[in-house]
């Protein structure tokens, strides 16, 4: 059983190692996702809904690393991909079922985090990508 929302409005200590981007479509969702990774220890976590509201983020912030969902409304995050492989920002795509081929191919390395996730994992996750909360 997943826990709920209100679980996490404790955060634990929080760490100011930059902007974590998330880009998530579902609104929910998203202030879901946002809210463990405060609860495992980030402080800023940026939310985009679409890959002009990312790109915009990743101008506008120090942005560390990145959790971005493979399929958007009318679009995937491949362009928000790589946007972050140019900047050299580590990132996990994340998704409900395994990496599409066609992204596969074009990201043959890319980290995967399938949903719905755990704390834990999103934990394991942010040390992957060498984001410290501690």
């Amino acid at each position: 059983m997943q826990p709920n929302l209100a679980d996490f409005s404790k955060p634990g200590v929080l760490s100011d190692n930059g902007t974590v981007l998330l880009l998530e479509d579902d609104h929910l969702l998203a202030k879901y996702f946002g809210k463990m990774l405060n609860a495992v220890g980030v402080a800023d976590v940026a939310i985009a809904h679409s890959n002009s509201a990312a790109t915009k983020i990743l101008e506008d912030n120090t942005v560390t690393a990145a959790f971005i969902n493979v399929s958007l409304n009318d679009e995937t995050s491949e362009q928000t991909a790589h946007l972050l492989i140019k900047n050299d920002i580590p990132f996990t795509f994340a998704s409900g079922r395994s990496l599409p081929d066609t992204l596969g191919k074009i990201f043959p390395t890319a980290n995967l985090l399938l949903k719905p996730a755990r704390i834990a994992q999103i934990k394991d996750m942010l040390t992957t990508l060498n984001y410290k909360t501690d």
